[in-house]
């Protein structure tokens, strides 16, 4: 294994951590203020989630390639090679697609948030 491949499964692993602890403050935050965080808030969950499902899918497909590609075989498109299965093209696949679902929840939920914290913020002012 390259020294660059530990280098990237260590960032991408460390990152997996930080969303985790993210959604677990998130948690928390969502148990104390209940009314701040009734709306918007179940899709900025989902969506650390589905993140922090996606660094770990790609710490995986970073190993798993790299534990296969070891013969210096030629790459196509996709990634998919003689010597590579399918099964890692499509967990590449996947994972992007979580990452990109991950995004537009997180957009979703913001905007949600903001729009519900302003019609709060409205009232008392």
């Amino acid at each position: 294994m390259k020294l660059s491949d530990v280098i990237s499964m260590f960032f991408e692993a460390s990152s997996a951590s930080v969303v985790m602890i993210a959604f677990y403050l998130a948690i928390l935050v969502c148990k104390k203020y209940p009314q701040l965080t009734k709306v918007g808030w179940r899709e900025i969950l989902i969506s650390l989630f589905l993140f922090a499902v996606h660094l770990v899918i790609d710490t995986i497909d970073t190993w798993v390639y790299d534990y296969e590609s070891d013969k210096k075989v030629e790459v196509t498109f996709l990634g998919y090679t003689t010597k590579i299965r399918l099964i890692y093209t499509l967990m590449d696949l996947c994972e992007n697609a979580l990452a990109v679902v991950a995004i537009v929840l997180l957009t979703i939920g913001f905007m949600r948030l903001s729009g519900y914290l302003y019609s709060l913020w409205g009232k008392r002012g």
